[in-house]
């Protein structure tokens, strides 16, 4: 199976071994099961009234509880699928903070080369960077970002911009912070 880590192979296996095909019959299967149970409560009343009644409201108690059980399970199960699509696309970080706080230098560190340029001047990174790579057997979108600061330029500040919409779409902030950095201009 080609992944893009360990974690994704290994899901992956799991799906080939039917697991999840398995969860979903089973889901199915409660579903038909509960309609069937309601249809038949409702078409077929031979009982008294009183209890009848009687009868329908533990009978649709025990239908709440299991119409519990399974939206808990279908919950579960986006939430795993979720987690497949972060292993599969990868966890999206954003490297973020103040102009020269070492965003850049983090990432070529993380990366092991010289990806995006390193400079003593505030505001190098006009635009987020991102680039690919894998950190514990879990594939990882990092991208490095333009300082965050109030008094931006015009182009400076597109970057800005560009980096604040990029943050409604990531999974992950890594917040770098240097001695004596204010948190004032950070969104």
């Amino acid at each position: 199976i080609r992944s893009r880590g360990e974690a994704r192979r290994d899901q992956a296996l799991r799906v080939l071994e039917r697991r999840s095909s398995l969860r979903f019959a089973a889901a199915k299967w409660e579903l038909v099961t509960l309609l069937a149970e309601l249809e038949t409560s409702i078409e077929f009343p031979e009982e008294q009234p009183g209890e009848l009644f009687e009868q329908r409201s533990r009978l649709y108690r025990h239908f709440d509880q299991r119409l519990a059980a399974l939206s808990s399970f279908l919950s579960n199960l986006l939430a795993a699928f979720e987690r497949g699509r972060k292993l599969e696309d990868g966890v999206r970080v954003a490297i973020l903070g103040r102009p020269n706080a070492g965003k850049s230098t983090l990432m070529n560190a993380l990366l092991r080369e010289e990806r995006v340029l390193v400079s003593p001047l505030e505001g190098t990174t006009r635009d987020y960077v991102g680039e690919r790579l894998t950190l514990g057997g879990i594939p990882v979108l990092l991208f490095d970002t333009a300082g965050i600061r109030n008094d931006a330029v015009a182009l400076e500040a597109r970057g800005i911009e560009k980096t604040r919409e990029l943050l409604s779409t990531v999974d992950v902030v890594l917040l770098l912070l240097f001695e004596g950095a204010c948190l004032d201009a950070l969104p």
